[in-house]
């Protein structure tokens, strides 16, 4: 998909020569991954241009035609906006990541609680004048720190959820676990289901839902390991669950097992980087998100800082 790009509240398309003599409306369904019900609002509303003029779905498009699809959206149910000193480590017109860190919720578990990220980004889309609500593209648990993706509006978030589930976005994260692995990369592929006998917590078992974690150990010693993750599959608690269960518990995750440490009071996981597709040309972009400063402690105290 190239030569996409948002300006303000439009979507811009340029045709290329492989699109030449296909309809507007083939494009908006088959290229764009636009619904059949919201063309038809589009068109209702005058939404769909071709060369800044108003255009019938069954017009045969041909190379440099420049398409715009208005992606403006009206927010009825939103967060309330809280004043936030935000970490935005990456921003452009579809997307915000921003370095979360530990012990912020993502978004609200009750309607009292407005100290959360979502809030923290509805204040800055309303700071920047962007009419938008918010939209996670994946969560972090909240002791996790990290790079999270935020979708700057609903065309954005569809986009990059269809690259989530492509496994097109790779999030890889940096663990500290208990114990030495026999193995430096490994994959643990064993389902995930939640845990009758407690809300909070997942299990390994059968009836659960597959869950593939890759792993890479970066250092190690008789008693510690620090390891890169890379995700496949997305379930909540999975890097803890899944370390946990092959006998790896993540330090500091007592929910699972994990010892304590002095010298953390969380688990020792963090979102360390994330790739994506740019929509503008299609190549691939990475963010790292810098690791804090208790887990490079937690690394030094057990000699593991590297």
């Amino acid at each position: 998909m190239q030569k996409l790009k948002i300006k303000g509240k439009w979507l811009e398309y340029t045709v290329d020569q492989f699109f030449i003599g296909i309809t507007l409306e083939e494009l908006l369904k088959d290229t764009l991954s636009i619904s059949g019900r919201r063309i038809q609002k589009l068109t209702r509303s005058k939404g769909l241009y071709v060369n800044n003029k108003k255009s019938y779905l069954n017009k045969k498009l041909k190379e440099g035609d420049i398409v715009k699809v208005r992606i403006e959206e009206s927010v009825t149910d939103k967060v309330k906006p809280q004043a936030m000193d935000l970490d935005i480590i990456y921003e452009d017109e579809w997307l915000l990541i921003v370095n979360k860190p530990a012990g912020l919720k993502v978004y609200q578990t009750n309607k009292e609680d407005n100290l959360t990220l979502a809030n923290g980004i509805q204040y800055y889309y309303e700071d920047k004048g962007i009419v938008s609500g918010v939209h996670f593209v994946h969560r972090l648990d909240t002791n996790t720190s990290g790079a999270i993706m935020i979708a700057k509006n609903s065309y954005a978030h569809h986009l990059l959820a269809k690259q989530l589930t492509a496994n097109q976005i790779k999030r890889q994260y940096l663990a500290i676990v208990d114990g030495e692995l026999n193995e430096l990369t490994g994959t643990i592929d064993l389902p995930i289901a939640k845990l009758a006998s407690a809300v909070n917590r997942r299990t390994v078992h059968k009836t659960g839902d597959q869950a593939i974690t890759n792993y890479a150990v970066v250092k190690q010693n008789k008693r510690f390991a620090v390891v890169e993750v890379t995700l496949e599959t997305g379930k909540t608690h999975q890097i803890r669950v899944h370390f946990s269960h092959i006998g790896h518990p993540l330090i500091g995750d007592t929910l699972y097992g994990g010892p304590s440490n002095k010298t953390i009071s969380r688990q020792a996981l963090h979102s360390h980087k994330i790739s994506w597709l740019d929509f503008e040309n299609m190549q691939l972009r990475t963010v790292v998100a810098e690791i804090p400063n208790d887990i490079h402690e937690l690394m030094n105290s057990i000699d593991l800082d590297s």
